[in-house]
């Protein structure tokens, strides 16, 4: 790395971003309180205008960014007969800020040393007001329900991040810190009773296991890889069953309460199929989502979303949408196969979290913020051959 482009002013507002970040992260993702997150984007544009008058650097813009700015643009057809226009709005106006954000990101944080420094101050914030709150707000330890998902999927990406900087770290001491940090991310995890979080972070760990064994460990016969996977694949089997058997004997949970919330899930996803035969270009438009469901649901339940990922983007914008959404999948995957070693392992575990996790729960609307994270801790190869 050329030491010439780390100076006090980049550190300053690598700093002063991080601790933006984290705000959002406190408010919008774990206290999930909205109406914050839109208090706080005003300050996005004020950050990187005073970072961009005093660095004097170009404006970086990547294609991921573009379909990330452009996706909420292509559903304006749809707010024109759409139920709810405000429900609408306040979705639009949150996706800009999100891609504005991730912008914001790609921009401040431009190096090896700025990157780790970033990851560093949102973890140990995540990782303090957790641990403060997952008891009384967040999980559902005790019997308390709270937003236990959200806060399941931010544990996980936390255990990936301490991996990503126990890695990145070359002082043993540093090294130590964040094996503990990914131990109590692991723990405030299964404390959040989460079973998608819990089931998408052990696949997504299952997946990287594999491509270790297939393409690092090269001098190791074929038969023995082939064990390795298999073993692997029995351990995690049973450390699941072990993991959910906990679950549904604490307070909060019994067989007819899984029982139930899986026909309610699944009565969400057709709902959300139906709306989209109805609406196929342009969805029902959105946020528009709940405001349907008591036309197309075959029982009575009222949902904010689809509990669906996919789903939930054929249902609110169509394929129009589904395109846009799959493209910026595609760019994401494409970057991550680029890189090399254990940076490509962990491009890999986050990726596969994703995916997996997009089935229990519609992630589009606040995603970004992680594919934020995930794309700042990763290099980004369009920007470096921007650079070179």
């Amino acid at each position: 790395m050329n030491m010439k482009r780390y100076n006090n002013y980049s550190l300053f507002f690598v700093l002063l971003f991080s601790l933006y970040a984290s705000l959002i992260m406190y408010y919008s993702y774990l206290k999930n309180t909205a109406m914050i997150v839109k208090i706080l984007g005003g300050g996005i544009l004020f950050i990187y205008i005073l970072y961009i008058i005093g660095s004097k650097k170009k404006p970086f813009i990547n294609k991921i960014f573009l379909l990330f700015f452009i996706f909420p643009f292509l559903n304006i057809p749809a707010s024109i007969y759409c139920v709810n226009i405000t429900s609408w709005i306040t979705t639009f106006l949150t996706l800009i800020q999100l891609s504005v954000f991730y912008f914001l990101g790609i921009n401040i944080v431009r190096n090896d040393i700025e990157r780790k420094i970033f990851i560093t101050v949102t973890l140990f914030f995540t990782l303090i007001i957790s641990i403060i709150n997952n008891r009384t707000i967040l999980g559902r330890y005790a019997g308390i329900t709270g937003n236990a998902n959200q806060f399941g999927i931010t544990m996980a990406i936390f255990l990936i991040f301490s991996l990503y900087l126990m890695w990145k770290y070359e002082n043993k001491i540093y090294k130590i810190i964040f094996v503990i940090t990914a131990l109590l991310f692991t723990n405030l995890l299964f404390e959040s009773y989460s079973r998608q979080s819990i089931i998408a972070i052990l696949i997504s760990f299952n997946i990287a296991m594999i491509y270790y064994v297939i393409f690092i460990m090269k001098n190791v016969a074929l038969s023995k890889k082939i064990i390795i996977i298999i073993v692997f694949i029995i351990i995690t089997y049973f450390v699941y069953h072990f993991i959910i058997l906990f679950i549904k004997t604490s307070t909060r949970f019994s067989i007819n309460n899984v029982l139930d919330s899986a026909i309610v899930r699944e009565d969400l996803i057709k709902s959300g199929i139906k709306m989209f035969y109805k609406y196929p270009i342009f969805g029902v438009g959105l946020g528009n989502y709940p405001f349907y469901i008591d036309k197309y649901s075959n029982i009575f339940f009222y949902a904010g979303y689809a509990h669906n990922d996919y789903v939930e983007i054929l249902s609110t914008t169509g394929i129009v949408g589904m395109i846009v959404y799959i493209l910026i999948y595609y760019n994401i995957i494409k970057n991550i196969l680029t890189l090399k070693g254990k940076e490509k392992l962990l491009g890999i575990m986050l990726i596969t979290f994703f995916l997996v996790d997009n089935y229990f729960k519609p992630n589009y609307y606040n995603k970004l913020f992680y594919f934020s994270l995930i794309l700042i801790v990763f290099r980004d190869n369009e920007r470096v051959k921007s650079e070179e």
